[in-house]
């Protein structure tokens, strides 16, 4: 199968972008595709433990980031908004890794598709 990489940009619960990425996600390695997602920006909010999705009756979309985790989904952030924003490594999944962009070329070289959802 075909190998799809997905850099997300948008923060949680800001649009329907973040939930689109997650569903394209699902529906990809579902079908047998290599999936691999990097957060990057504001999308690197994406991966916090500490979000709550109850107030809206929802997973929040860190809960859902570690299902894409467990369904083969390899997710990684990058290294510098992480640390500009404050998030360290207590406050993420630790199968989340965190890279620089320029250690990103294998992936991009590899992948049939990349989707940017940014805005």
């Amino acid at each position: 199968m075909g190998n799809l990489h997905i850099i997300l940009c948008l923060s949680p619960f800001h649009n329907e972008l973040v939930e689109h990425t997650i569903k394209i996600s699902e529906e990809a390695v579902n079908k047998g595709h290599n999936v691999s997602m990097f957060l990057y920006m504001d999308g690197v909010y994406n991966m916090m433990l500490s979000q709550d999705g109850s107030p809206f009756k929802m997973d929040s979309i860190s809960q859902r980031l570690q299902l894409l985790l467990n369904k083969g989904v390899k997710i990684k952030a990058c290294k510098l908004c992480k640390t500009l924003r404050g998030i360290n490594d207590d406050n993420k999944p630790s199968e989340i890794e965190s890279k620089g962009t320029s250690e990103l070329d294998d992936e991009f070289m590899d992948s049939e598709v990349v989707l940017a959802f940014t805005k």
